[in-house]
């Protein structure tokens, strides 16, 4: 590119800048440049500020002397050349920042210094329904409510390792046209939304359709927006159908369901199932985003649980014997609600046992039933009508061996007197 060119780009970004200008900063006549000069060159050259201002790594953020790390860039430095790099590197430094921190963790506690991005790997030391870069993405991203869908285009992007030219390429358009739709500064077309999502591995009919709809405006007061665009789709996907459901019923084989766990509970739940390398922000992101799915049926009541608990779930918790009790005072507490039927699955020989494990069954106004079964990476969500109809059919043959609801009580409480007399 010309110096010329140069110059016609800059100008046309809204900034001025002229010929001669130009010529002196080439020159090295002139070495005062704005930072937002120099940010705006670098974006248009595809370089590093630091490489224009004639160093290896950019310096145009407060340098690590200053807080007392001699000759270790900071934090922020360090994520700006990040994203300078290939995907292979990336993930080579992710790798060597997850052996870092198992190497300087101590007993009984972890950093909790928020992770790098990565290329949508796991963190933590094994498989995690929130990939690193997504924790990264809810805890250092401010939702921006009036730009839902140009911050979820860009978290899309950024968790698939994607640089905005590949984006630019699929719209025929420009680079500065992606950071203006990523922005809220463009509109797009739902042809173009759909060659995005594509690009970006969103394969899903219904993550599709919700962003879509989000798109058009609809949604406008739900509750989980604020997650919207910083989580992984089928998280988003989940939380929409479970604030439209009437009737959620659940099955907790193996736990007690998200929507009746106390948060000492589930926490210790978190950290139990990420053994021995529990990542700190992983497990908080989920806990938190557990209390707020509380919020609407649980506390306001808004749709009608109907739950079966197995027995064998209730006898072996995480946590300790504290949170153990707590959860089960919880459970006979909710079980006195008017819009929670919660039974118990007992542990003997005639009882029904369908394959598999939990699951959470959504019945919706107006709109399909779905299924979500709990998974290792990610639930499951079950779509099919044939299916969803077995998954209901499970459900009321659990209902069926379960014991009485009037004795849910007294199993609980036999329980949570086992519990505290250990």
């Amino acid at each position: 590119m010309s110096a010329q060119e140069l110059v016609n780009a800059v100008t046309d970004t809204g900034r001025s800048l002229t010929r001669s200008y130009m010529s002196l900063l080439v020159s090295g006549k002139k070495d005062n440049p704005s930072l937002d000069l120099l940010r705006t060159m670098a974006e248009i050259l595809r370089v590093s500020c630091g490489w224009l201002a004639g160093e290896d790594v950019p310096r145009d953020r407060p340098v690590a002397e200053q807080a007392g790390i001699a000759g270790i860039p900071p934090a922020l430095e360090l994520a700006a050349d990040y994203e300078l790099l290939s995907p292979e590197s990336r993930r080579s430094i992710s790798h060597m920042v997850q052996l870092a921190l198992r190497a300087e963790a101590r007993p009984g506690s972890r950093r909790s210094a928020a992770p790098l991005p990565t290329t949508g790997g796991q963190a933590g030391g094994g498989a995690h329904p929130f990939p690193a870069i997504a924790v990264y993405q809810a805890h250092h991203l401010t939702v921006e409510l009036n730009n839902l869908i140009g911050q979820r285009l860009y978290t899309l992007r950024t968790a698939a390792a994607l640089p905005p030219a590949e984006a630019a390429s699929i719209l025929a358009a420009s680079e500065r046209d992606i950071v203006a739709l990523e922005r809220g500064e463009r509109p797009i077309s739902e042809a173009e939304l759909d060659r995005l999502l594509t690009l970006y591995g969103v394969q899903s009919a219904e993550q599709r359709a919700l962003i879509g709809e989000v798109a058009r405006g609809e949604h406008a007061h739900a509750w989980w927006l604020r997650y919207f665009a910083t989580m992984p789709p089928w998280v988003a996907t989940m939380l929409a159908a479970e604030a439209d459901s009437r009737v959620i019923r659940a099955y907790g084989a193996e736990a007690v369901p998200a929507l009746l766990q106390t948060e000492a509970y589930a926490r210790a739940a978190r950290q139990a199932a990420h053994r021995p390398d529990p990542a700190h922000d992983q497990v908080e992101l989920a806990v938190r985003l557990v209390m707020d799915r509380q919020i609407n049926p649980i506390e306001r009541q808004s749709a009608r649980l109907w739950v079966i608990l197995r027995e064998a779930a209730l006898l072996d918790m995480p946590g300790g014997p504290d949170v153990q009790a707590e959860q089960l005072s919880h459970l006979i507490d909710l079980s006195k609600q008017e819009n929670i039927a919660l039974r118990i699955n007992a542990r003997h020989g005639e009882r029904y046992q369908p394959r598999g494990g939990s699951f959470t069954l959504l019945q919706r106004l107006g709109r399909p039933n779905l299924v979500y079964v709990t998974g290792l990476v990610e639930d499951r969500l079950i779509t099919r009508p044939e299916v969803v109809d077995e998954y209901l059919v499970a459900h009321l043959r659990l209902d069926m061996s379960a014991e009485r609801e009037e004795r849910t009580i007294e199993i609980l409480t036999d329980i949570r007197r086992h519990v505290t007399s250990r």
